[in-house]
């Protein structure tokens, strides 16, 4: 499922008092389908700050609203600058994308975004110094007042490591977060709308406050991946033989078996 946030009043917040990311390398993901126009004032979609104050450490994915392009956005321990990157087109409205950004130690980051015709990337070398402490992870919105993001949210992930092109890719096909490196994923929120706050299914139970209460959307386009067979493989014909009287199974007839 996914959560419907209406751009007005609607985010979801939580601190976390031990540093689930806490610091590169890290790659950070969600799934989202904006229902207002993308080029409104609200373009926060998912933002990690790393010392739980503004604007220190932040990492986030949010959409330009000049121009409606999905980017990714960084800035420098103790600094207000803020170096954004655009990847793709402009995003349509009613449209689930996957927006993924991935930071390695050092070296260049790569921002993408999964669209209904294909994956695009784009690298570049910004550079971030990220802050210490407690984090603040913020949905649908960047330092909890208006403006806020309009549109479904679902699927939101972190690990605190730099995952792959292939990897990247996969999650940009449907893959669930929880199937790549397990072991290294701090932060995810499918947000099911089973419970508030919403679980923060890693493990670490860092479980996000929805204020507003945004409602439950349709779920964005996963899949279960089930690899494709050689076309030499054969079904295995198996016959599994009623139970016998010894198993205690009584008034079950061999047909209903």
């Amino acid at each position: 499922m996914s959560r419907n946030f209406n751009g007005t009043s609607q985010y979801g917040s939580v601190t976390a008092g031990s540093a689930p990311i806490a610091g590169l390398p890290f790659t950070m993901m969600c799934w989202f389908r904006p229902t207002i126009p993308v080029n409104s004032p609200g373009v926060w979609l998912f933002t990690i700050r790393l010392n739980n104050s503004v604007p220190d450490g932040l990492f986030a994915l949010t959409i330009d609203f000049a121009t409606g392009v999905f980017q990714t956005a960084i800035n420098d321990f103790g600094s207000a600058i803020y170096a954004f990157k655009q990847v793709g087109s402009a995003l349509v409205a009613n449209t689930w994308y996957c927006g993924v950004f991935v930071s390695p130690f050092s070296g260049v980051r790569t921002s993408y975004i999964g669209t209904p015709s294909g994956v695009t990337s784009i690298t570049d070398n910004r550079a971030t110094t990220p802050g210490t402490g407690n984090v603040q992870i913020n949905i649908a919105t960047f330092d909890l007042t208006a403006p806020f993001y309009g549109g479904l949210i679902g699927e939101a992930a972190a690990w605190n490591i730099d995952l792959s092109d292939a990897e990247v890719r996969a999650l940009c096909a449907g893959i669930r977060p929880y199937r790549v490196r397990l072991g290294n994923l701090k932060i995810y929120y499918p947000l099911w709308g089973l419970a508030s706050p919403e679980p923060d299914y890693s493990g670490l139970k860092n479980n996000v406050t929805l204020t507003a209460s945004p409602p439950l959307g349709n779920n964005p386009p996963l899949t279960l991946w089930t690899p494709k067979r050689s076309s030499a493989f054969v079904l295995p014909s198996v016959v599994v033989p009623p139970p016998s009287a010894g198993l205690g199974i009584s008034g079950l007839a061999s047909a209903e078996w």
